[in-house]
């Protein structure tokens, strides 16, 4: 398995924490998002690399439990061999595409709730302009749009 830069400083985090952390530790020592942290917590898992657990007492009642990575053997090998990097690694160019992959489905996700929030506005908007023209209100008295650029 190759790992990519993602991969090895998800590692070098829980090496610094002696073999163990939380999800929020990993996203808060690295520049992964949450989305990219549990990727990668379900990738190395199923390389058999760390094992997970949820643990219910690092969160309020009622709330999920807090996913735990924990480096197994393999894990321990891996970093023994150099394969966590503190800080960040020089990038391929798959690992820097895959990267960008993962931060356009961030922006689509985003923009999917943004999305018909504008188009709300927008329809708004044109239904205002529609009722005073009807009313023989002449907006370009009060303001062009060059004045608030």
């Amino acid at each position: 398995m190759e790992l990519k830069s993602n991969d090895r400083n998800y590692l070098a985090v829980l090496e610094s924490q002696e073999g163990s952390a939380t999800t929020t530790e990993i996203r808060k020592k690295t520049d992964m998002n949450n989305r990219q942290v549990n990727y990668r917590h379900d990738k190395l898992a199923r390389e058999n690399i760390v094992s997970l657990e949820v643990d219910n007492s690092l969160t309020p009642d009622g709330a999920a439990g807090m996913r735990v990575a924990t480096l197994t053997d393999k894990g321990w090998k891996l970093i023994r061999e150099g394969e966590a990097a503190e800080g960040e690694a020089q990038q391929t160019v798959e690992e820097r595409v895959e990267e960008i992959s993962e931060r356009v489905v961030d922006i689509e996700e985003t923009m999917d709730g943004a999305i018909p929030w504008a188009s709300e506005i927008d329809a708004r908007v044109r239904r205002i302009e529609a009722f005073l023209a009807e009313r023989g209100a002449d907006l370009d008295e009060y303001a062009d749009m060059d004045d608030f650029r």
